[in-house]
């Protein structure tokens, strides 16, 4: 509260704010070129200030009927649910309006590698009954199973955020390697991460 005991107060000063947390809703300026794309209903993805992590998704709930003449830009406002009070009120975020769906996979963008024109990922794969004969002796020192990295070719998409959208060559489920991708070859092997490190499993988009 901006006042305290003993402080002195006229009519009209603000003494609080109560602020309904629940529902929040967002203002965004539309670029007129994406007019005819605009509608209610379109999924709007909030994330944090950085781009770090997504916060919650909502709807656009308005659309403007005339364009600001100064900006061209056309007002929506978005509705996103916080019963579980991730956002708060004047907070810092970046939205994304999701303007259409495509299938594909996303994988970050330090996956990819290229050579001669063409893209590449490297997918973790078990190892050729010989390369497994040769890791025995390995395998039992280390107590973990190793695994190889497969180049594969793939076909890109658009880009979104960090991530790129793979139109083809990967399949949901797959363990590629998102990192140290330069020092690697066809067939050269590696181990299993933990969690969250340098292996990721694609994203269906």
């Amino acid at each position: 509260m901006p006042v305290k005991i003993g402080d002195y107060v006229a009519v009209g000063d603000n003494l609080t704010t109560i602020t309904q947390n629940q529902t929040l809703e967002l203002r965004l300026s539309i670029p007129i070129d994406r007019a005819n794309q605009l509608r209610r209903g379109l999924p709007v993805e909030l994330s944090s200030a950085g781009g770090e992590r997504t916060l919650a998704t909502g709807q656009i709930s308005f659309v403007a009927s005339r364009a600001n003449p100064n900006t061209q830009t056309i007002l929506a406002k978005a509705r996103f649910p916080n019963q579980e009070g991730q956002l708060r009120d004047q907070q810092k975020v970046q939205a994304r309006v999701i303007w259409d769906k495509q299938p594909g996979i996303l994988v970050p963008t330090t996956a990819i590698s290229r050579l001669g024109g063409q893209t590449f990922v490297f997918v973790a794969s078990k190892p050729s009954q010989s390369q497994q004969q040769e890791q025995q002796g390995q395998q039992g020192q280390q107590g973990k199973e190793q695994l190889v990295a497969r180049q594969k070719p793939v076909e890109l998409g658009g880009i979104q955020d960090n991530r790129y959208q793979v139109l083809s060559g990967l399949e949901p489920g797959q363990t590629i390697v998102t990192s140290g991708i330069m020092s690697l070859t066809d067939g050269a092997a590696i181990m299993p991460a933990p969690q969250g490190s340098s292996t990721q499993k694609p994203q269906p988009q």
